[in-house]
């Protein structure tokens, strides 16, 4: 009996560890792909501060890659359709 109860054990710890792995590398990605994000955000701002004659364009990209840094992908997402509809 007690090498069953110290079996299972082990086995749920082994599998309490396989979680926290696959939860890292979920965070990696999650972090990766939001990292992506911003840098694409980054570079649209840039591209739209860098060819428009308009001085409230420049004005409002130039606060948004100030942030761009602190959003998080529903921000990034908001910015992306303000960005989009001109």
């Amino acid at each position: 009996m007690l090498l069953l109860e110290e079996s299972l054990t082990q086995k749920n710890y082994f599998k309490g560890e396989c979680m926290n792995i696959l939860k890292e590398f979920a965070k990696i990605f999650i972090k990766s792909k939001l990292d992506d994000e911003k840098r694409k955000l980054k570079d649209k701002l840039q591209k739209q501060i860098a060819t428009t004659t308009s001085t409230s364009v420049v004005a409002r990209n130039t606060a948004y890659l100030r942030i761009v840094d602190k959003l998080d992908s529903k921000g990034i997402a908001e910015v992306n359709k303000i960005i989009d509809k001109i």
